[in-house]
């Protein structure tokens, strides 16, 4: 059976696959691996899905088969999650591995996953189906699937939650994690569709004729995707926004600020803790920071590339960005603040602590702000080198 596209899930399924294959059936075999998502799926994940006949589960065939050979096996199965980049050796020969397998051109012949009979439940338990499982089933019908591009887009965001915050989330996660409460309208309509690959640039031009150059980026001269624009272009309309994000980020945080593409359209995902437990200030703190930076570099690049004829002279000056910037950022501090009236707002208003506990630490003049800052007009964001240095809070 052939597997449609290439993701991080999939190659560790298939890796697990092979090896429980592999290894003789009368053995004992322990699975080390940095993916919860695929220990999740085949250990407390599992019951479920089966009980639910595999609906809406990603890579199913695969789950499938690995289950059926590890039920057909006499020796015991055992998994065992490790933390990736950590320095095990296993796992970091594995990541080597995979990057030299991602070089090679991909192979024709499709992958077999036949598994032995008998070894998975016929159909789905009853007791345990939803009204739109029904449905599905007796309609014949599976989720319409994605399409490929956003396959790709939401294998990044699931690698990259489970690299920041050893967290594998489902699909259905990712897309909520996009239509985040934290977020603005604005924000969460241009991660959702940044999920769903919907805008027109970088390969949609190639096949058109006398418009292919749309499609490369006049800074770069390379083709654009998402991902050049947020995280790599050289403009220095980006590189201005995330300097300031980051300082911003630093009155919080001793570690940079996770701006890969899966971070950036999983920030809604985001899970810091403290304590043992979700910090929530920082997480939506983080949410912020993240969604109305990228925001603002997709407004600017549009505006470079649409409204100023496509040239790179006309990129946002540095003080130009700082302002845009910091406009933006105040904004959200406003919004927030005229949030906690409860009385006005209702159901809609935000919890005080919560804006307190979001905002602390990277306010302008902080420490002579009084304790109910969040009532006065004219508070604004800091910085961090407005602050000593190393201070963490």
């Amino acid at each position: 059976m052939a597997h449609r596209e290439q993701s991080n899930q999939t190659g560790e399924l298939i890796a697990i696959f092979l090896a429980v294959k592999a290894h003789p059936p009368e053995e004992d075999i322990c699975i080390v691996s940095d993916s919860r998502y695929a220990i999740d799926g085949l250990t407390k994940n599992l019951r479920k899905w089966e009980d639910r006949d595999w609906a809406d589960v990603q890579h199913r065939e695969i789950f499938k088969s690995i289950t059926a050979w590890m039920r057909w096996r006499s020796g015991k199965t055992r998994m065992k999650w490790v933390k990736g980049h950590n320095g095990t050796r296993g796992n970091e020969e594995a990541d080597k591995l995979a990057g030299e397998g991602a070089t090679k051109p991909r192979p024709t012949e499709p992958l077999d996953l036949s598994h032995p009979p008998d070894q998975l439940a016929a159909g789905a338990k009853l007791s345990k189906l939803e009204q739109r499982d029904f449905y599905r089933i007796l309609s014949g019908k599976r989720r319409i699937p994605q399409r490929k591009r956003t396959d790709r887009i939401i294998g990044t965001v699931q690698a990259c939650a489970q690299d920041t915050f050893n967290k594998s989330p489902t699909v259905g996660n990712v897309w909520t994690a996009t239509r985040h409460k934290d977020l603005t309208r604005k924000t969460r309509d241009f991660l959702w569709k940044s999920t769903q690959n919907a805008y027109k640039i970088g390969e949609y031009w190639a096949p058109i004729e006398n418009f292919e150059q749309r499609g490369i980026c006049p800074i770069c001269t390379e083709q654009e995707d998402m991902d050049h624009i947020l995280t790599t272009c050289a403009a220095r309309s980006r590189e201005t926004a995330w300097r300031l994000a980051n300082e911003l980020w630093r009155n919080r945080s001793d570690e940079p600020l996770p701006t890969r593409l899966g971070d950036i359209i999983g920030c809604g995902l985001a899970e810091f803790t403290k304590n043992g437990k979700p910090d929530k200030g920082k997480n939506r703190l983080y949410r912020i920071i993240v969604s109305e930076t990228a925001y603002l570099i997709w407004k600017m690049r549009n505006e470079r590339r649409i409204r100023d004829e496509d040239s790179p002279e006309n990129d946002s000056t540095e003080s130009e960005t700082i302002n845009r910037w910091t406009y933006a950022l105040n904004k959200r501090l406003t919004i927030d603040r005229t949030l906690t009236n409860s009385l006005r707002f209702g159901k809609n208003s935000i919890d005080e602590k919560l804006v307190k506990r979001t905002w602390k630490g990277c306010l302008k003049d902080e420490d002579n702000l009084p304790t109910n800052w969040y009532k006065l007009k004219g508070v604004l964001v800091g910085i961090s080198s407005a602050r000593p240095p190393g201070r963490n809070r």
